[in-house]
């Protein structure tokens, strides 16, 4: 996945507001291995891009809760 594409992902999903455009760009980031999903500000944010971030790598076949060691 290029940066490009994770760029316009983003920018979709920021310009839309919607849970899907969200959901697509944060798939994409867990494909691309990125680590931080929590870049919100609040612990309400934080919380909520959590909650996604488990959903995304259920989605994919990996393990909603990874463990502890990595």
């Amino acid at each position: 996945m290029s940066d490009q594409r994770l760029r316009d992902l983003e920018r979709r999903w920021r310009e839309s507001g919607t849970d899907a455009d969200q959901t697509a760009w944060l798939l994409e980031r867990v494909r691309a291995g990125l680590a931080s999903l929590l870049e919100g500000s609040s612990d309400m944010e934080r919380a909520q891009a959590e909650v996604k971030a488990t959903v995304a790598r259920w989605a994919l076949g990996g393990p909603a809760f990874p463990s502890a060691s990595g």
